[in-house]
């Protein structure tokens, strides 16, 4: 990526950063991020289709860490660090996750799962019963289920005991979706 978009990519995105952290994620506007940035709108729509699209490239290391509970041999810790990151943040989580930006994060969510299951099928040389987008959707709606659910405040839990759960459902729903082999 050229220096120049890269430079203003990252001025987005930390301006974002400083905005969802002040101010209510339904209240931010596109020219409130571009005015933090020093960009005008048109600059940033160049960048990102919108708050949402903005929101997900900008969590891009939440999604990675969320799609390693269905890695086989996940690393917890890395687990851990991110929903210990959104129970820090579970404010901001709540209402991020809800609505439209929840669509997106889903929606988001399950392609880095349809990604690791690829790769799985492939190192594996396995069948699933269904195409994996299944799979990366039923993973994608686990999670975040999960996850809503822990930060309503609805059952108290540890972030490493999620940590543990969803690392542990993940790996259940995904040997559920293998094909029983033949002979």
């Amino acid at each position: 990526m050229d220096r120049r978009i890269r430079r203003t990519r990252d001025a987005i995105i930390g301006a974002f950063k400083s905005i969802v952290f002040q101010t209510r994620y339904n209240d931010i506007r596109v020219s409130d991020i571009a005015n933090k940035a020093d960009i005008g709108r048109s600059t940033f729509y160049e960048h990102f289709a919108g708050k949402d699209d903005l929101l997900v490239s900008s969590m891009n290391w939440v999604l990675v860490g969320l799609a390693e509970s269905a890695k086989p041999g996940a690393d917890l810790a890395t687990v851990f660090e991110v929903l210990d990151h959104i129970w820090e943040n579970r404010s901001k989580g709540r209402t991020i996750l809800s609505g439209q930006s929840g669509d997106r994060f889903t929606k988001a969510l399950a392609s880095k799962f349809e990604a690791g299951l690829k790769q799985l099928l492939e190192a594996e040389k396995t069948e699933f019963l269904l195409p994996p987008v299944f799979t990366a959707n039923q993973l994608a709606a686990s999670t975040m289920s999960l996850l809503k659910t822990w930060l309503s405040g609805t059952a108290p839990a540890s972030a490493e005991a999620m940590a543990k759960a969803l690392t542990r459902s993940s790996k259940a729903i995904i040997e559920a979706a293998i094909s029983e082999r033949e002979g």
